[in-house]
């Protein structure tokens, strides 16, 4: 059918069986079809009830360059998917919020810092890499556990003048 299929294919592009997604991201790109609809179709299914689905957009996500003009948006829809101290054991979801995380998930990463009793490297690694004072805060604070020490030793020096003001 080609590119009139285009609609048809793009539900599936962040299908929860990967083979399905691989299929109807090949498709795609067959297509030609613009970078700004999968961003589109990601917002949506990141927004969506489906976490299938929000699996599929967090890899896309994680994997594709960062678009500045889109990075508040992608920032505040990633926020649905911090709902609980886990969630960073996702390796999409951490590497989605190292490139396109900004202020607007410091609340929810330092919630998440607070309640991880046994240390959260992956919540301060992504803290120190979108260097909000709050976020620094919650490094320099979460420090006294034995847990974080060496990964908050290490954003904190990577923070320099940052983390000196705190």
């Amino acid at each position: 059918m080609g590119p009139i299929a285009q609609d048809a294919v793009l539900k599936a592009f962040n299908h929860p069986d990967g083979r399905v997604r691989d299929k109807a991201r090949n498709l795609l790109q067959g297509y030609g079809t613009k970078i700004e609809v999968f961003f589109t179709q990601c917002l949506a299914d990141l927004d969506g009830a489906d976490a299938g689905k929000r699996g599929g957009a967090l890899q896309w996500l994680a994997k594709s360059p960062v678009e500045e003009k889109r990075k508040g948006e992608v920032s505040r829809v990633l926020n649905k998917s911090l709902d609980n101290p886990d969630c960073l054991r996702n390796n999409d979801l951490v590497a989605a919020l190292e490139n396109w995380g900004t202020s607007d998930n410091v609340p929810n990463l330092v919630e998440i810092l607070d309640k991880s009793r046994f240390g959260n490297g992956s919540a301060i690694r992504i803290l120190g890499k979108i260097r909000d004072p709050d976020g620094i805060k919650a490094v320099v604070k979460s420090a006294s556990n034995f847990s974080n020490q060496q990964e908050a030793k290490k954003v904190l020096k990577e923070n320099g003048a940052i983390a000196e003001s705190m």
